[in-house]
């Protein structure tokens, strides 16, 4: 078995979004791992990008659930449905 690491985007949240598709175009990195949160939020546009990238670059990428004001362990499933929901909507 392989062992594959990665880099994760939390060193660079304070770029855009923008920047970060430099960033990784740039690299030598195989695997990424993207945070949906502040300007790295994910939306479908996004997660369009993402995926043209790991075609064309050969690379893999995981994402990292928002961090900010957001609990994906909360026992509350008033509050876990729709956390749960942004993180699946822009996988399907």
């Amino acid at each position: 078995m392989k062992i594959r690491y990665g880099v994760s985007t939390l060193f660079a949240l304070g770029e855009s979004f923008g920047n970060i598709v430099k960033i990784i175009t740039r690299s030598r990195v195989e695997h990424w791992q993207i945070f949906d949160d502040g300007q790295h939020s994910i939306c479908l546009a996004r997660a369009e990008i993402l995926c043209k990238l790991a075609r064309s670059l050969e690379i893999t990428f995981s994402f990292h659930a928002p961090m900010a004001e957001t609990n994906i362990g909360t026992l509350s499933r008033e509050l876990a449905g729709p956390i749960l929901e942004k993180i699946a909507g822009f996988t399907r």
